[in-house]
């Protein structure tokens, strides 16, 4: 099969530039523009008629209904006597007085209908035999995708025939992304590296600004004994990065080239006959990780034909596995059973993996499977990873722990272990179950219960009682000294910037304490990293307060709620705003409101201004207080409506307080958003701080808090809790509920994270020669490797 493809008769090619061929020869008709996207549309959707007038509004949007028809029939006589020349006793374009349709058949076809067919099924056990046909047929589709669909095609005039022609680009861009993303995985996964790397190099130039694109072709090229080319790939991705957009490449993916570098990826083909774990691993590979692991298990209800259990357990795992991505898990490739291993805290660090990985389980057990009821498994543990370079526990022991917990789950239930659930306490209803033991295993667990989330967004939610403010009087006046600015009608912005536990949060919710019992309107939206992708998704949760939105509603009764509050607001317009709103929150349209008709910029700016609208009408009532939290995970849509708002002049009576921490970059200039720089506390006041926290420590502990909290408040609450442990003086070990918020520090200073885990094992204290001569670096070099590290505020 080829995009000329003779078992046609007809054969239209669409993706590339747009080009008819009869009996595999290409025909070089006359066809004006316009007959080239009236063709395109109607094959792009085979056998569904289209609506004559739909057509001429598309096609001639500034003339009249009749002049525009008029059109239609000239450009379809064109078309019909191109293709009915070609096939005399058939026609592939059937039509009548209101639709015309794209008829589809063995002597008529195009090559975005074998593009766009369903993918061929895997087979039960992978092997080169068995997965031959399938890895054949995803070649065949994937080969199809030459050049983008309607390749440099432009239709003047036609704004929202523009915007599907993108749309359609984008759509299958996607697709030739998946196909080529599996059939580097499946070629791997048979040790077929050299056709593994061909796809994964045809991945990386569809996508030429992806680092995971760019991470598995340097990667499989190493293991391929490629290593010069590999690194220069790299070189030359760095240098685009930094000339094209002003960035380096993620943390990962400098990483992975240190370690090639570094010869720490060997080639398969040197490997080929040498021990299952490698001998020479170089230490500074190998790094303690906390990694939290889930275990799934989708189980056949009832007993069923084999063939019909396989088959509905291979697609339950399927979604599960779109679940876990999307919560940005990490899937293992060797999981026991029939089951599916994730992990969440490796290769990334993220600071709150515990958390998302039981959200995660609560969503994966809550699908919906029919026939199916899933149950899983949650721990939390130290694990050494560098070993593998997919493998995060090559020994099992932890993940062995998560698979242990799921065989104890009952139908649609979590169970976690206690080490995970002290990581998570308060943000999920849980029951203890007691110590369990688990099949292999000769000591008894904790074990909990886990029903559903509490509600709880951060860790001032859990506290009963909010922590008194140590050391911030200077920080809290501004704040308040803004706000009295916003009872005079001088609407501000500020934007709160520190380090992850600096102290952002607790003081804007010790403002937001003072100002609710004065009776003003106070509103949190938090950014979150999982949604940083998704537009709106901050405002989105502001109208679902506005409207009073309850988790019980049905999509209806919020449709209803959405358009009593809307209506009610004198200076929107509630026909164009309701469909728009409506849309933002995905609820149905009801009489009298339709869809509106807008290309997709005109959506996106509407959209704003509606919101931005509803905002000042808010001020209107009494003061607001709009608090945005962690700027840097904000969405860019969001971001470009911060920027309108603060660029038409923020409302009399807003107070806007962003929260970011210092990688975010603000767009905005100190005029509009004046920037407000939280610093660490002093030793004084971070022993205040543990005496109103903690007041039973014991003064020597509380001097080696001090010193080891380097003025981050959150880290002298954690540490001082933990100080409460036997043996906390002897062993200097960081609490497990910092070790994923600073081994997402760490990361981020991939450049130099060896240097600090070299130093970090000599002690709080140690000697730069002794450092350089253990590190092998000129003592130039490491001075300026530690120079950056300070600089980056990494505490260790």
């Amino acid at each position: 099969m080829t995009n000329k493809d003779s078992s046609n008769v007809i054969f239209i090619r669409l993706l590339g530039s747009v080009e008819v061929y009869c009996h595999g020869k290409k025909m070089v008709p006359f066809l004006p523009p316009k007959g080239v996207a009236l063709l395109a549309y109607l094959c792009s959707t085979p056998g569904v008629p289209q609506q004559r007038q739909k057509l001429a509004e598309l096609f001639w949007p500034n003339l009249s209904a009749e002049a525009g028809r008029s059109n239609l029939r000239q450009i379809l006589l064109v078309l019909k006597r191109l293709l009915d020349g070609m096939m005399p006793d058939s026609s592939c374009l059937r039509s009548n007085r209101n639709t015309i349709s794209f008829e589809q058949s063995r002597q008529q076809g195009t090559d975005l209908a074998k593009f766009l067919a369903p993918l061929p099924g895997c087979p039960k056990e992978f092997s080169p035999d068995n997965c031959s046909s399938c890895l054949t047929g995803l070649e065949t589709m994937a080969k199809l995708y030459s050049a983008p669909f309607m390749d440099d095609f432009l239709l003047e005039g036609c704004l929202e025939f523009e915007d599907w022609m993108q749309v359609q680009r984008e759509l299958l861009l996607q697709r030739a992304l998946l196909l080529n993303d599996k059939l580097s995985n499946c070629f791997e996964v048979q040790s077929d590296v050299d056709r593994a790397l061909f796809f994964a190099l045809r991945f990386h130039e569809l996508a030429p600004w992806s680092d995971e694109g760019l991470r598995r072709v340097i990667r499989l090229a190493a293991l391929n004994g490629q290593r010069g080319f590999a690194l220069n790939r790299y070189e030359a991705f760095s240098r685009t990065l930094k000339i094209e957009l002003g960035v380096l490449p993620e943390p990962e993916t400098r990483q992975l080239a240190r370690r090639i570098q570094n010869g720490e990826l060997h080639s398969l083909r040197q490997a080929a006959h040498s021990d299952p774990l490698p001998q020479n691993i170089s230490p500074q590979s190998i790094e303690r990780r906390q990694v939290t692991f889930i275990y799934c298990q989708p189980m056949p209800i009832n007993e069923a034909d084999p063939e019909d259990e396989f088959e509905l357990l291979q697609d339950s795992l399927v979604n599960c596995k779109e679940i876990i991505r999307f919560q940005m898990g990490h899937i293992l490739p060797h999981a026991k059973g029939e089951g599916l291993l994730a992990c969440f805290g490796f290769p990334l660090a993220r600071e709150d993996s515990a958390l998302v990985a039981v959200r995660t389980a609560l969503a994966l057990v809550n699908e919906t499977f029919p026939r199916l009821i899933i149950r899983a498994g949650v721990h939390t543990g130290l694990v050494l990873c560098g070993v593998a370079p997919e493998q995060p526990d090559i020994i099992g022991r932890v993940s062995g722990l998560a698979i242990g917990l799921s065989n104890l789950a009952g139908d649609k239930e979590v169970i976690i272990s206690a080490a995970t659930q002290q990581l998570v306490e308060g943000y999920f209803d849980s029951a203890e179950l007691g110590t369990c033991l688990l099949s292999g295993e000769l000591r008894r667990l904790s074990c909990f219960k886990v029903t559903r989330a509490s509600g709880a967004c951060h860790r001032l939610d859990l506290d009963e009682a909010l922590t008194p403010l140590v050391g911030r009087n200077k920080e809290m006046n501004k704040l308040t000294e803004i706000w009295a600015s916003i009872n005079r009608g001088e609407g501000k912005a500020l934007i709160l910037r520190g380090e992850p536990g600096i102290g952002k949060s607790l003081l804007v919710r010790t403002l937001q304490q003072a100002l609710t019992a004065q009776n003003a309107q106070v509103f949190e939206l938090r950014c979150s990293e999982e949604f940083c992708q998704s537009p709106f998704q901050p405002v989105i949760n502001l109208l679902f307060m506005l409207c009073n939105f309850y988790p019980s509603d049905s999509l209806e009764k919020r449709f209803a709620k959405l358009a009593q509050t809307l209506e009610e607001q004198d200076d929107i317009k509630a026909t164009e705003a309701i469909p728009l709103m409506a849309e933002l929150l995905s609820l149905p349209l009801a009489p009298p409101y339709a869809a509106t008709c807008l290309s997709a910029s005109q959506h996106r700016e509407q959209t704003m201004t509606t919101l931005i609208r509803a905002l000042h009408r808010l001020t209107e009532v009494a003061p607001v207080l709009l608090v945005i939290e962690d700027l840097h995970w904000i969405d860019p849509t969001t971001l470009e409506m911060l920027s309108k708002l603060l660029a038409e002049g923020t409302p009399s009576s807003l107070m806007l307080l962003l929260t970011a921490r210092p990688e975010f970059s603000s767009p905005w200039g100190e005029t509009s958003a004046p920037q407000l720089n939280i610093e660490p506390l002093s030793n004084e006041e971070i022993d205040r701080l543990i005496e109103t926290r903690a007041p039973e420590t014991p003064s020597a502990l509380r001097g080696e808090i001090v010193e080891r909290a380097d003025g981050i408040p959150l880290f002298a609450e954690e540490l001082s809790r933990a100080s409460s442990k036997p043996g906390f003086s002897e062993r200097a070990t960081v609490p497990a509920s910092l070790q994923d918020l600073l081994a997402v520090r760490l990361e981020q200073q991939a450049e130099d994270k060896g240097i600090a885990q070299l130093a970090a094992t000599i002690g709080r204290e140690f000697s730069p020669d002794l450092l350089a001569e253990l590190a092998i670096l000129d003592q130039p070099e490491l001075l300026a490797a530690l120079f950056r590290l300070k600089l980056s505020l990494i505490h260790i």
